[in-house]
């Protein structure tokens, strides 16, 4: 980011669990609805100020995940996958909620492995726990090593210390892989030389998604060549994304209904 441009901050998560309420909430009146070139889906950007500093906030459609199903999705993906645009984000919140914790964090474990800086906000913690869902923040912040902060978007607190965070440096490194096997991974290991992809899992996604690459007919040949089958590589990687979210899980919630509040 050059000294005269804006901070800018991407809100990702899945559908309905507050983003938009937490963009409204930081931005107020200060944001405006366009179009993304092309299509119809909305465009909401807006800015906040903190410490005298200008900071832009883009709320993004939701999404399930990084297979997308629909245009709004596909622009997304293709939005956190260019790391070369103009208005790429400086960091990404992704905003999960603590009444969905486990699917939520589906995303957050795609999301990882494109290396963005990265802030997690749990939303709906207090609601949660009169429901008898508790979440432990600190194990939760040991298992995943990133920023993590307790927000509820619909009350307001909890932006002070996000907004903060909007600030810090924040370096997510690569990591071990989990969403492939391993008789696989030299064959992506491969495809990344071949297509000079720096990330691992952008390279993933670029194999397996029709529309993320403009070079589908080197990538065709890839395939048929090396017999990759790209419906299975996509389903095994839900698979042992869901057995690496197990093995942290259970440390970070707990269900107990007879001490939920009314």
């Amino acid at each position: 980011m050059k000294p005269n441009e804006s901070l800018k901050i991407a809100l990702v998560g899945n559908p309905n669990l507050g983003k938009t309420t937490l963009f409204n909430k930081l931005c107020g009146l200060n944001q405006r609805t366009g179009n993304y070139p092309g299509v119809t889906v909305d465009k909401k950007k807006g800015y906040l100020k903190a410490d005298g500093k200008k900071i832009e906030i883009v709320d993004l459609p939701g999404i399930n995940g990084l297979y997308p199903n629909s245009k709004d999705e596909e622009l997304v993906v293709k939005y956190l996958l260019n790391s070369e645009a103009e208005d790429y984000p400086d960091k990404i919140v992704l905003i999960v909620s603590a009444l969905n914790l486990k699917r939520n964090l589906f995303l957050y474990e795609q999301i990882r492995d494109l290396n963005i800086p990265l802030i997690l906000a749990v939303n709906m913690v207090d609601l949660a726990a009169r429901r008898g869902i508790f979440v432990d923040i600190d194990a939760l912040r040991k298992a995943v090593d990133i920023p993590i902060v307790k927000i509820s978007a619909k009350k307001g607190t909890g932006f002070a210390e996000l907004i903060t965070l909007f600030e810090e440096e924040i370096v997510v490194k690569p990591r071990k892989t989990t969403y492939i096997q391993e008789d696989q991974e030299a064959i992506l290991d491969t495809y990344s030389q071949l297509t000079n992809e720096a990330s691992k899992y952008k390279a993933f996604l670029a194999i397996t998604e029709p529309n993320l690459t403009d070079d589908q007919a080197e990538k065709d040949q890839f395939i048929l060549e090396n017999e990759v089958n790209v419906r299975e590589w996509k389903t095994n990687a839900s698979i042992l994304r869901y057995k690496h979210i197990k093995t942290y899980f259970d440390t970070v919630q707990s269900i107990d209904k007879t001490k939920n509040n009314p």
